[in-house]
C-alpha cells in the first residue's frame, strides 16, 4: 500500500508534517492490521486528526469461513506499508483465500484513510491523502538479515 503523489506531497509540506502524516497513515494501518488479525476485539484508531474512530463500526464484508492465516507489517519503505500473510494450514484454495482477505483489508484501510484525508490534518487540503494498494502472491523465504541493526526481511518472486 502506498500513498498516491507522495513525493508532490513532501515537496509541499515541512519535513516534521511529512513525518506527521506518515505516522497517522501508518497507525491508522496497523490498527486496521490488528482489528483484522483480532476480529473479536474492539481496536481504535487514534490520530492527530480524529482521536476516536473506531475501525469496527465501519461497514465490512466479513468472511464466514473464518481465516486460515494471518497478515502482519512487514516494512514500510519511504511511503509504502508492506504487508505479508502467512499461510498456517495450506488448503487447495488458501491463495484465494488470502487474496481476498486481503482486498477486504486493502478496502478497510482504504475507508480509514479516506475518512483521515477528510479531516486535511497537518496543512494538508481535505482529501489530499490517498493510497493505492497491490497485491502479488507466491512463496518467500524470509529472515533477520544483518549484523548492525538486523532487519527481517522476504525475499521470492511475490517481493
Amino acid at each position: 500500500i502506498d500513498m498516491v503523489g507522495f513525493t508532490a506531497t513532501c515537496a509541499s509540506l515541512r519535513p516534521s508534517q511529512v513525518l506527521h502524516v506518515l505516522h497517522d497513515v501508518w497507525c491508522l494501518m496497523d490498527s486496521a492490521i490488528i482489528a483484522y488479525n483480532n476480529p473479536s476485539s474492539r481496536q481504535s484508531i487514534s490520530s492527530e486528526a480524529d482521536k476516536a474512530t473506531d475501525i469496527r463500526s465501519m461497514p465490512r464484508r466479513t468472511s464466514l469461513r473464518g481465516r486460515p492465516h494471518e497478515v502482519f507489517k512487514m516494512d514500510t519503505v519511504g511511503d509504502a506499508y508492506i504487508v505479508a500473510g502467512v499461510v498456517r494450514d495450506p488448503t487447495d484454495d488458501h491463495c484465494n483465500s488470502l487474496a481476498f482477505d486481503f482486498l477486504d483489508l486493502a478496502e478497510t484501510i482504504m475507508r480509514v484513510i479516506q475518512h483521515y484525508s477528510a479531516k486535511g490534518a497537518h496543512g494538508l487540503e481535505p482529501g489530499h491523502v490517498q493510497v493505492r494498494s497491490g497485491l502479488a502472491l507466491g512463496p518467500v523465504s524470509m529472515g533477520l538479515l544483518g549484523l548492525l541493526q538486523p532487519r527481517f526481511h522476504m525475499y521470492g518472486k511475490a517481493m
